[in-house]
Formats: structure tokens, C-alpha cells, sequence
């Protein structure tokens, strides 16, 4: 949990500096020199607000290569697909005797609360079309909510399947980056939205790892005995036994 603090603070920390319009000639150089696919083609074609104005002419076969990867890419990462698949991974969980489950759907939902209150609160320079919410219209950018959904999502991935770690951070980095690359999001909405997903991240870890630590401390005989199979105590010789007793006489 103490790096769900760190990373929480430092969001507060950034927070305050896009306020205070300190990271404004950051994120106006990055405007006029970063952004070199802006205009509202990528938004219109990779990231529109519903997701499936960009999945049709994937199917259809009217993009290129390149569009489609970016386009298929972003689908995870918007809100209504991003739910569906954190209370699917809580699901796989469940089922694989994980403890505390739901922690990825809350942590999924306090990231949308971040966002929302993020968007409508914070004094962001404007340089991009407002989005929308579940619905909701929002005016601001900080902090990038693509950004947010997409760190929670591969983390909760990277506990089901630990090796596709690589993959998934690949991902998130072709998420993130074309959000800059697009004109979608300034670099201060980016780093606000890794520290805020970062942070809700970190926490649904240290649920879970304290959910399954207490499982271990006061569940039954055979549970503490998978548990020790998963931490490789099991199947080695006097592995149940207590510590050894001079034998009398």
C-alpha cells in the first residue's frame, strides 16, 4: 500500500501544478511540436468517443493496417469495454480462489471518479474537443482517463497471466503514446493519468495480497496446504512436519 500512497501523493503534487498553470509552456511546446498526427484525423478514426465508430470500417476493411492496430488497440481502454473486461478479470479470479476480486472493479470506478472530478475541476489549458463519460459531457483533459483505464486494466491482466507482462506494457505505451502523438492529451494529462492509475493500481495489489495472506493465516488445512504449494513449500519431504525431536533414550 505504500506505493499506492506515493503515487497518490504525487498525483495530488501534479494536480496542483497543472492548477496552477505551471506545466503550461510544457504542454503548449508539445502542442505545436509534439503532436504530429493531430487535427481530429486519429480521434475521428482511432479513438472516437464510441468505440465502435472505429471498429466498423476495421471490419469493413476501409482503414489501413496501421489505423486498425491503433483503433483495435484503444477499445479496451474506453470506459463501457473497460468495465466489461475488469468484472471479467474479477470473475477468473474468483474462480481461481483469489482473494478480494471486486478490488479491480473498484479500483476501475474511483479511476472514472478521479477523472470525472479531474475534468471538471482542474484548470487545464484547452486545446482539444471536451469527452463524455457514461454519458456524462466533460469539458477538461486532466488527467487522461484512456490513460488511467489502461493501467488498471494491464496490471489486473499481469496478475492472471504474470508472463504476458512485456505485451501488456507495450501496450500501454501504444495507448498513451498516440493519445500524445493524436493531440488527444497534453504530456500533464498523460503523467496524471499513470500516477492516478498507478496509484488505484497499486492498491487493488496490496488488497488482494493482504486478502490472500489472511486466507493463509485462518483458512482451512487443505487451503493452507495449496497455498504452500503455491509458494513451493509443498511436496518436499517432512514440508508438514514441525521441527524435530531428540529421540529418547
Amino acid at each position: 500500500m505504500r506505493r499506492a500512497i506515493l503515487l497518490g501523493t504525487a498525483f495530488l503534487v501534479l494536480t496542483a501544478l497543472v492548477q496552477a498553470g505551471l506545466l503550461r509552456p510544457a504542454d503548449r511546446y508539445a502542442i505545436h511540436h509534439l503532436e504530429p498526427l493531430s487535427g481530429g484525423t486519429l480521434a475521428q478514426t482511432v479513438a472516437p468517443p464510441d468505440p465502435l465508430q472505429a471498429l466498423r470500417p476495421v471490419v469493413r476493411g476501409e482503414r489501413s493496417a496501421v489505423v486498425s492496430i491503433g483503433a483495435i488497440a484503444f477499445v479496451p481502454a474506453d470506459t463501457e469495454a473497460a468495465i466489461v473486461l475488469v468484472v471479467a478479470a474479477g470473475v477468473v479470479l474468483r474462480r481461481r480462489g483469489r482473494a478480494r476480486p471486486w478490488a479491480w472493479t473498484a479500483a476501475l470506478l474511483a479511476g472514472l471518479a478521479v477523472e470525472g472530478l479531474g475534468k471538471r475541476l482542474v484548470d487545464q489549458i484547452h486545446f482539444a474537443p471536451g469527452t463524455t463519460i457514461l454519458g456524462v459531457a466533460l469539458n477538461g483533459s486532466y488527467p487522461s482517463g484512456h490513460t488511467i483505464r489502461s493501467v488498471i486494466l494491464a496490471t489486473a491482466a499481469a496478475t492472471l497471466w504474470p508472463r504476458a507482462r512485456p505485451l501488456l506494457a507495450a501496450w500501454v505505451l501504444l495507448v498513451t503514446g498516440l493519445l500524445e502523438l493524436g493531440g488527444l492529451h497534453v504530456p500533464s494529462d498523460i503523467a496524471g493519468g499513470f500516477l492516478a492509475g498507478g496509484a488505484l493500481a497499486c492498491a487493488a495489489v496490496a488488497l488482494q495480497s493482504g486478502g490472500h495472506a489472511a486466507l493463509q493465516a485462518t483458512g482451512s488445512p487443505h487451503l493452507r496446504q495449496a497455498a504452500g504449494a503455491a509458494d513451493g513449500r509443498a511436496g518436499r519431504p517432512g514440508a508438514d512436519r514441525g521441527e524435530e525431536q531428540p529421540e529418547a533414550g
